[in-house]
């Protein structure tokens, strides 16, 4: 039996037979339902970032390190803020191009002014 530590109560029991039971404070519950309040508190099931199964560990260390980044990315979430990131960045450059132009200008400037 796994009992996560949450506000509210949370069991996934698995029997012999490879059966799962999901439960939310004490009553059963559907997966989506259990799913859902594991979500609310930022486990993602998906991810597997609150159980480690047989063979998980081998798996990841032998992943190429860009798959590493990418599922590192998936389980802190950052792959959900990607595009922010990319449009961020893209004003950075813009405003550092930007700001690069507008002091070689000036520079030319005071130079004409100086003749």
């Amino acid at each position: 039996m796994l009992a996560p530590l949450l506000p509210c109560s949370t069991l996934l029991s698995i029997s012999t037979t490879g059966a799962s039971e999901y439960k939310l404070n004490n009553r059963v519950a559907t997966y989506s339902a259990y799913n859902a309040a594991l979500i609310q508190h930022n486990i993602l099931v998906k991810a597997k970032n609150f159980l480690v199964f047989q063979g998980d560990v081998e798996a990841v260390a032998s992943q190429s390190p860009k798959e590493l980044a990418r599922l590192i990315g998936q389980i802190s979430g950052s792959l959900e803020l990607a595009p922010d990131y990319e449009k961020a960045r893209e004003a950075l450059e813009r405003a550092t191009k930007n700001a690069t132009f507008n002091f070689t200008k000036r520079r030319g400037i005071a130079g004409e002014i100086k003749q």
